[in-house]
């Protein structure tokens, strides 16, 4: 089989794989074949995955063989995605803030103030 694409790549492994795929495409897919190849593997979803994950976080991705676990890498855990969304929303947002904040010079931090005090006076 062909595998899955880039979006797969991005939900499974993160953002580390995808650009990793993106930016030097042939030595990802010798990765996948290597492990493939290495684990006697035949579904090239199942070398991607680990390929992925390693990639992502190699040291995990190491022990959970050692310790011989079974886990499934294939299969997109949905609770995973959305942490994964949220967490990106969270970082784009900082990351916009802290762009409009050197282009204005504003504080970054000062939308946080107004927030905190209009709670406090919420709560008297």
């Amino acid at each position: 089989s062909a595998g899955y694409g880039l979006a797969g790549t991005l939900l499974r492994g993160g953002p580390k794989p995808f650009v990793s795929r993106i930016l030097t495409p042939d030595t990802y897919d010798q990765a996948v074949l290597k492990f493939m190849a290495g684990d006697n593997v035949q579904d090239r979803n199942v070398g991607q995955a680990n390929m992925d994950i390693y990639l992502e976080n190699p040291n995990d991705w190491a022990y959970n063989r050692l310790q011989e676990y079974d886990i499934d890498y294939v299969t997109v855990n949905q609770k995973d995605v959305v942490l994964r969304i949220v967490w990106t929303g969270i970082v784009l947002l900082f990351a916009a803030r802290g762009i409009y904040s050197y282009q204005t010079g504003e504080n970054f931090w000062l939308f946080l103030t107004s927030i905190l005090s209009s709670s406090s006076t919420l709560s008297q």
